[in-house]
């Protein structure tokens, strides 16, 4: 017999690519209550950020790969508790709090900040 690559035995059954259902697709959100995802996405201008190579899937921020501001604990602490929000492991009003007294409009350019990371 013939061998044939995956694309050439689809065309030759006429199968169809899978598509991802919507479902699937919304499942990073699936634990964000609505008006988190909301402050959220009007924070980042519904922009996509996140890498697979970036991603904590241990659940240990100490093990975060992406470390851009590392330079800058305090920065770096605001940036892991932003993550975290996008996470749903901590609601967004406690994330974006200035607990270090840099001022809301600083808040604000780090939220667009991070969310560009």
């Amino acid at each position: 017999g013939i061998a044939l690559d995956p694309s050439s035995r689809a065309k030759l059954l006429g199968e169809q690519p899978a598509r991802p259902t919507a479902q699937q697709r919304e499942a990073l959100w699936a634990e964000v209550a609505d008006d988190t995802k909301k402050k959220m996405l009007s924070m980042l201008g519904c922009k996509s950020f996140v890498r697979a190579d970036q991603q904590d899937m241990c659940g240990s921020r100490e093990e975060l790969v992406n470390r851009p501001f590392a330079m800058d604990p305090k920065k770096q602490k605001r940036y892991e508790r932003f993550c975290m929000s996008i996470e749903g492991k901590l609601d967004a009003d406690k994330a974006y709090e200035d607990v270090d007294g840099i001022g809301e409009q600083q808040v604000k350019a780090e939220i667009a900040e991070f969310g560009r990371v």
